[in-house]
This record gives C-alpha cells, structure tokens and sequence, in this order.
C-alpha cells in the first residue's frame, strides 16, 4: 500500500514557478512597452504645441486683416513663432538644457 503524500510535490513546485517566470515576463514586457512609448508620448506634446502655434498665428493673421487665400496667413518657417508664442531659446540655453530651440526634435541639440 501507498502512503499519500502531504506538502508540495515536484509537479506543483514546477507549476507555481511557471506561473511565477509568466508573470515576471509580462511584467518585463509592459516595462519595455512604457519605455519604448515615452519618446513617442513627448514628440507627440511636442507637435500638438507646434499645432496649436499654428492655429494662434493664422487666428492672428486673420484678425489682422489678412485674405483667407493670402501666404502671409502661414508661417515661412519655425522661428517665426520664437519671441510671439514661444520664447526664444538662445543656443546658450539649449546647451545648459534650459530650453529646447524650436526647430530641433527629441535627443537633437
């Protein structure tokens, strides 16, 4: 006759470590999925600002009296946004890490 065994077996020791090592890379997988969408998350701000300084300029330019069809409604490049909208960033400032200049993109200085 057979004696029944009390406690943990093999079996169940093996099963609780492979609930434990799926856990562990789902977790793994959720941090790597956060880190690789922190960089997309900022460019994402960082054009919707750029947007919205889009928006304000042409309501502006509109108000001033511009046609709807005429080129000026639009700015010619980034810059002309710095001192208006946004301030101006100096390159002393970018280097020290206290601004971004406008024109530049994630990790560019």
């Amino acid at each position: 006759m057979r004696k029944t065994s009390r406690g943990f077996s093999l079996l169940s020791m093996l099963i609780v470590i492979g609930f434990v090592a799926m856990l562990g890379l789902s977790i793994a997988d959720f941090n790597r999925q956060v880190q690789l969408s922190r960089p997309v998350e900022k460019l994402s701000l960082r054009l919707l600002d750029i947007r919205t300084m889009m928006h304000a300029w042409n309501q502006a330019q509109y108000t001033a009296g511009m046609n709807i069809h005429d080129l000026s409604l639009w700015p010619s490049n980034l810059q002309d946004f710095e001192g208006v909208y946004v301030p101006a960033c100096t390159n002393a400032d970018a280097n020290t890490g206290l601004c971004t200049p406008i024109d530049h993109t994630l990790g560019e200085t």
